[in-house]
């Protein structure tokens, strides 16, 4: 299966291999880019908090970008998921607590950890922007604190004048994976026309989530598959299935 990717182009990579290494053929077009504030992250790191938390490797990369100490990386640190944690230990953190891959699960693991305490320093969120506030409103219903700092900004590329047919069929993708509702939103408003053609109603849409699902439009015939966990594995075996 020729499968298309729409992640930044440093996420993209260790994807993109493990597609081929599962016998398909991929490419990625990236729909937006981050921007790390490496000195917004250096300024919350001299404040007083308990705990830090990231949802995504770009936060963690933000981490790299401000040139954190010895202290801060001895510091517990929640990822999200497997793939945020294996960046985190790469960044040099060594007290990882891995989440289920979701905020709400993350939230979850913070509660259950009993790390954070309620009348303690604040839990240190580094998050995105823009990004959903699950996580937030999760630890606050459960009475902890949190400080949200924003490490990175998902800007949008600019396709200028590239003519978008000739990108889709360059490659003519049988499916196309979408990791967040922002990025398939993004993809439809830049590619909504070229995959509206009756040639392209075939292809797969494979979903992280069903609120990415949710941002497809309605009346596409496309096939469109939900991963069973917001995991790149069950989003990839979604694509064995399909083809």
């Amino acid at each position: 299966m020729r499968v298309l990717l729409t992640r930044p182009e440093r996420r993209a990579q260790p994807s993109l291999a493990r597609l081929e290494a599962a016998g398909h053929a991929a490419e990625n077009i990236a729909l937006t880019y981050p921007q790390h504030d490496p000195a917004a992250v250096c300024a919350a790191l001299d404040t007083d908090f308990t705990a830090l938390a990231v949802t995504s490797s770009e936060a963690v990369q933000a981490l790299v970008l401000a040139e954190v100490n010895r202290d801060i990386l001895s510091r517990p640190l929640f990822a999200v998921g497997d793939t945020t944690a294996a960046a985190a230990g790469q960044a040099g953190f060594h007290r990882i607590i891995s989440g289920p891959g979701d905020g709400l699960g993350l939230a979850e693991t913070v509660i259950a950890s009993g790390l954070v305490a309620r009348d303690g320093p604040a839990l240190l969120y580094l998050a995105g922007e823009p990004h959903a506030k699950t996580f937030e409103a999760a630890l606050a219903q459960a009475g902890l604190q949190t400080t949200t700092v924003i490490a990175y900004r998902m800007m949008p590329v600019d396709f200028g004048g590239q003519d978008r047919a000739a990108l889709l069929d360059g490659f003519a993708p049988d499916a196309i994976a979408f990791y967040s509702q922002a990025t398939a939103e993004r993809f439809f408003s830049v590619f909504g026309s070229e995959i509206a053609q009756p040639d392209r109603q075939s292809m797969i849409f494979a979903c992280l989530s069903a609120q990415i699902a949710a941002a497809i439009p309605k009346d596409l015939p496309n096939r469109v598959l939900v991963a069973e966990t917001k995991q790149e594995t069950a989003l990839f075996a979604l694509l064995a299935e399909g083809g």
